[in-house]
């Protein structure tokens, strides 16, 4: 199951005007223009010099918008290189340590690296605002889905535990949570909305949008990864990218875990 929050008209509307496909059509409109001015005389001529004008101006005003978003195209490609060294490397690292034998003076645990995941997401996930940003693991214990680990926006703490016995209203939530094929992201950008994977929020709840997955190895689904945000609308299509990618490192970490549990039990069995 997922579910994706719709915005509004405005958010539409604006998201169509800066879209690449309104630049081509304004720049190749633009460009059609000149000719037709050239050969045309009188209140023709005029009109088409005024809707020049005004694609031009459309133009410059959505190159603006993007510009003062990304704080610069410089700017905003040293920030991707800060996000992806400060984040991406420590987690790639503490997942190749937690595959080396426990014995060694470099063995990362599972719960290490969770960390690691948890403060990536944190960091690199939402469009503003992240340092006020949650990001959570739940892990799958029977039935339901029990707070693990969290990293970020304080004196708020999740909740504990997502209850998966019927009839409990939090079930759908841990029916997906344990999906494990066709794995997608939920993004929800405004929780107050009925359309939202949760149901409805405590009124004391302090995240106004979210983005979850389930993290899953094989047929095991370990539990549900999710970033949440005090801010409406904080999260897109670049951050399902980003948040599934780490809940593969963060289930190949426990998948690791598990396997290596099991084999344990299996010596221990035949001794």
């Amino acid at each position: 199951m997922v579910n994706v929050d719709h915005p509004g008209w405005k958010v539409k509307v604006k998201e169509a005007f800066l879209s690449l496909e309104t630049t081509i059509f304004l720049a190749v409109g633009s460009a059609a223009l000149g000719p037709g001015i050239a050969n045309t005389h009188g209140a023709i001529k005029v009109f088409l010099c005024v809707l020049l004008a005004f694609a031009a101006g459309l133009l410059a005003w959505s190159a603006s918008i993007r510009q003062r978003w990304l704080g610069g195209f410089t700017e905003a490609a040293e920030h991707v290189s800060r996000r992806v060294a400060g984040s991406g490397h420590p987690v790639l690292t503490a997942l190749k340590r937690s595959c080396l034998d426990q014995g060694t003076a470099q063995h990362t645990s599972p719960e290490e690296v969770r960390g690691q995941v948890l403060e990536a997401a944190r960091k690199i996930c939402g469009k503003r605002n992240r340092d006020e940003n949650r990001a959570t693991f739940f892990e799958v214990r029977g039935f339901d889905l029990v707070y693990a680990d969290s990293r970020g926006r304080t004196p708020s703490t999740p909740r504990e535990r997502w209850r998966g016995r019927a009839p409990s209203a939090e079930k759908p939530v841990v029916d997906w949570a344990k999906v494990t094929r066709n794995v997608r992201p939920d993004r929800v950008g405004d929780v107050s909305r009925p359309n939202s994977t949760r149901g409805p929020v405590d009124t004391q709840a302090t995240y106004k949008s979210y983005i979850s997955i389930p993290v899953v190895s094989g047929p095991t689904s370990f539990g549900m990864l999710t970033v949440d945000s005090p801010e409406l609308q904080n999260f897109n299509e670049i951050d399902e990218d980003t948040i599934a990618l780490l809940a593969h490192i963060l289930a190949a970490a426990m998948a690791h875990q598990a396997t290596v549990a099991n084999e344990l039990m299996r010596v221990k069995a035949n001794d």
